[in-house]
């Protein structure tokens, strides 16, 4: 007798993937149907198996990301965009973006940026003005200690871009850059100041030094 696929609430529970998250390999069971479309990097760990409509596969171990930052990412593979109201610093900002990177979920990366240039305008007491924007650039500095160095190089002007010589590619580097385009853009439409005013006898030029 031909065996029949399990009834269709049943398969909504049996359609899941574990994924192993952070040192302690803390497990998050997920549907396979939502999370692999969205996650090239989560699809190309799969092994599935095929059995009568069931999906059997085994768990992904992803000890390097963190389960905060992994609760976002599938938060957001779930709910979509609005789920990013739920970030409240600009390290929150950025591990979001970084574990965004890592498992290639290129739509809420372009969905971060969006949340913070609209945060800026939006919401002056969540973050205010630019300062959500060098809030984030700060937080990044603070992760990645070296690489002031890309940037204020002499000639290139404020948020001039250096190689660090090495070629490194760093998972929030694309942030970095793309949040000062972005605070350079709106300085420069004067939508919003940057830093204290002019001391006498100081230079615009001088205040970013």
């Amino acid at each position: 007798m031909t065996p029949h696929p399990p009834p269709k609430k049943q398969r909504i529970t049996l359609f899941h993937l574990t994924v192993l998250i952070g040192p302690s390999l803390t497990p998050f069971h997920l549907h396979q149907s939502i999370v692999l479309p969205k996650s090239p990097m989560l699809a190309s760990y799969t092994r599935a198996t095929t059995l009568h409509a069931t999906i059997f596969t085994k768990p992904i171990n992803l000890s390097e990301l963190s389960p905060f930052a992994f609760r976002i990412i599938i938060s957001y593979l779930y709910n979509g965009a609005t789920s990013l109201a739920s970030l409240k610093t600009a390290e929150e900002i950025l591990n979001a973006y970084e574990a965004a990177d890592y498992l290639l979920v290129k739509d809420m990366k372009t969905d971060i940026l969006s949340y913070i240039t609209t945060t800026i305008t939006s919401d002056s007491k969540k973050m205010k003005e630019v300062d959500g924007l060098v809030g984030v650039l700060e937080a990044w500095l603070k992760y990645n200690p070296g690489a002031e160095g890309w940037f204020e190089k002499e000639g290139e002007g404020w948020g001039g871009y250096g190689d660090d010589g090495d070629g490194e590619e760093m998972a929030g580097r694309e942030l970095y850059e793309k949040v000062w385009e972005e605070g350079l853009k709106r300085w420069e439409e004067g939508l919003v100041t940057v830093g204290p005013e002019l001391e006498e006898g100081e230079s615009d030029d001088q205040r970013f030094l």
